[in-house]
């Protein structure tokens, strides 16, 4: 279980607040809706009313791509309630509301896996990061994640005017948006730490269901990543869907 949660509340169409939920305690901030694609949110929560502007509907639509979506309505909760309620009442709302999302993402993928492996493939050759970005996506989606850590090998040039290359661990990482950096001795100490899972292309390496840590081996292309993830839950629907791609990509 995530220590904290985030949850965006739009009920106006100038402004939206967010309510960092810890145990015991709920802090609220008011960002402009201009600032929305900036935030991290767990879960957005907004009136039926707001959909009728054209801006707002566009915000929303690119912030399903991020968290899940739900009318304050359906839910009859106001933003008041919100914060006056317990942290597991809401988190159990953001539980149940994540598992619908993620379904929602596990359907579109299997149902489009013939275009997404085709689409990964052709980037694979010739853009390894923006191959990793995408990944990365596609993981946090199918995951339901708060955060994700993707951890894969590339090659870089030993030296300036050198024809050698170096082995280098690369880390994609982030809780809204992708940041690839290079890696370091822990990455690396990563790699040797899982080698043996190596030895088939898709593996469940760890998954502590308490704290909602998992972690997941693959291999593509001979490639080998893992995948380090804060979940609130992990079923066979979604390893399964996953499996099908990296397995699909490498073919």
């Amino acid at each position: 279980m995530n220590a904290s949660i985030n949850v965006g509340v739009i009920d106006n169409a100038n402004q939206f607040s967010i309510i960092t939920l810890l145990d015991g305690e709920a802090v609220e901030k008011v960002v402009s809706t201009e600032d929305l694609d900036k935030e991290h949110l767990h879960l957005m929560l907004y009136k039926k009313e707001v959909l009728e502007i054209s801006d707002i509907n566009e915000l929303l639509s690119k912030t399903a791509n991020h968290c899940p979506l739900k009318n304050l309505e359906e839910l009859s909760l106001s933003k008041d309630d919100i914060k006056k309620q317990s942290f597991s009442d809401i988190y159990k709302v953001y539980e149940k509301s994540v598992e619908n999302w993620r379904l929602q993402n596990n359907i579109v993928l299997l149902e489009s896996l013939f275009e997404y492996t085709d689409h990964m493939k052709k980037l694979w050759p010739n853009d390894r990061t923006a191959f990793f970005e995408e990944l990365w996506f596609i993981l946090k989606k199918n995951l339901g994640a708060s955060e994700i850590k993707v951890i894969y090998n590339d090659i870089k040039p030993a030296s300036k005017n050198s024809d050698k290359k170096n082995l280098i661990q690369v880390t994609v990482e982030g809780k809204r948006n992708p940041n690839p950096k290079e890696g370091g001795e822990f990455e690396q100490s990563l790699m040797n730490q899982f080698a043996d899972e190596f030895a088939i292309p898709y593996n469940v390496a760890e998954y502590d269901e308490s704290k909602g840590q998992l972690v997941l081996t693959a291999l593509i292309n001979e490639s080998p990543l893992i995948v380090m993830a804060e979940v609130p839950s992990f079923s066979r629907l979604q390893s399964s869907v996953l499996s099908a791609l990296i397995q699909s990509i490498s073919r």
